[in-house]
């Protein structure tokens, strides 16, 4: 059980690298966790004070994952500590690594880098519009085919909290035709699943492989911020994973 999580805690005005809190990881698949980080800032060497958005690339090789609200914590107790940007990205990405026992791969935005970035709804085709059934058979008649679907209407819980997660999902596949209408039933039969980001769309991953035995699959989970930070995992069995793009509800 997270210690910090769905706990009272005091925002620490020192640098504390030991509030950091790693969560074993329930399954090791193939894919990334993309973390994105609104609410960076730290203080130059004359007091100065900067801010910055990070995104930080976590394999899903690490035995660990980092939990949410202990990295909040972490990120502000930087607040007032002075030091270069080339120093706090050494201490972030060494403290991140004695955490989930993996490096990290970390980039440090200014605003205006950010906004430069693509940031768009996904190009694939939108599900939300069917009539769910769950009764019906994941896969339909037809030759093999490649496409990208897409749902705005995912939503799970917390598993310490109970507090809802928003999330697009998108499905990229080759293989047989899946069935739309099944597939948004699943999403929607999962919005009182409680589960880290992680965990669902790992769930989520499996079945779809399980049912359908696509040849190429990847599932994108692009949830959006809580506590100032937004995950993305994405779970694929191709070597080149899919691109990230900003979402617009992240």
């Amino acid at each position: 059980m997270p210690k910090v999580l769905g706990a009272t805690t005091d925002y620490p005005d020192q640098y504390t690298p030991e509030i950091l809190e790693g969560i074993p990881r329930q399954k090791q698949l193939p894919g990334v966790d993309i973390w994105t980080c609104y609410e960076v800032s730290w203080c130059d060497p004359t007091g100065k004070p900067h801010v910055a958005i990070a995104q930080m690339h976590v394999p899903t090789s690490s035995p660990n994952i980092v939990e949410s609200k202990s990295l909040k914590l972490y990120l502000n107790s930087f607040n007032a500590e002075r030091l270069t940007k080339e120093d706090l990205i050494t201490r972030w990405k060494q403290d991140l690594a004695n955490c989930i026992g993996h490096e990290v791969e970390l980039v440090l935005y200014t605003p205006e880098e950010w906004h430069a970035l693509a940031c768009k709804n996904s190009p694939g085709h939108c599900i939300d519009s069917v009539n769910p059934n769950a009764e019906s058979s994941w896969v339909v008649e037809g030759t093999n085919i490649s496409e990208t679907l897409v749902s705005h209407l995912f939503r799970s819980l917390c598993p310490v909290t109970s507090q809802p997660d928003w999330a697009t999902i998108e499905v990229s596949y080759t293989g047989k035709p899946l069935s739309h209408p099944r597939l948004l039933a699943e999403l929607i039969e999962k919005r009182n699943t409680q589960g880290f980001h992680e965990s669902c769309i790992e769930t989520l991953f499996e079945q779809i492989q399980s049912e359908a035995k696509c040849e190429a699959l990847s599932v994108t989970g692009y949830f959006t911020r809580r506590g100032g930070i937004d995950i993305t995992p994405i779970r694929s069995t191709v070597d080149v994973l899919p691109g990230w793009v900003r979402q617009y509800r992240q």
